[in-house]
């Protein structure tokens, strides 16, 4: 869930005094979204590789726990929003 949850992170951050709910924040740095894909592969492999859960003891997650997980990265990245707009509202 943490890893998701900074992935989400990471692009609402890109624009700290206004929304990251623009196509030019979030479409703007292939290089975040090439972490982003890296990280995605990595995690799926640590979830689902045979030999991956057998050297760290995982078990594969089902799709209702991975939406959970997805949403609170949604969550984070709302809340973190919502915390941008407030405090822009205070500053004027």
């Amino acid at each position: 869930m943490l890893v998701v949850c900074q992935a989400f992170y990471l692009f609402n951050v890109k624009a700290l005094e206004s929304s990251s709910l623009r196509p030019t924040v979030l479409g703007s740095s292939w290089v975040a979204w090439a972490c982003v894909a890296g990280l995605t592969v990595l995690q799926l492999l640590f979830i689902y590789a045979a030999p991956l859960q057998a050297l760290f003891e995982s078990q594969p997650l089902n799709p209702e726990h991975l939406a959970v997980v997805t949403g609170a990265g949604l969550v984070i990245f709302l809340l973190t929003e919502l915390i941008k707009l407030v405090l822009h509202w205070r500053r004027n």
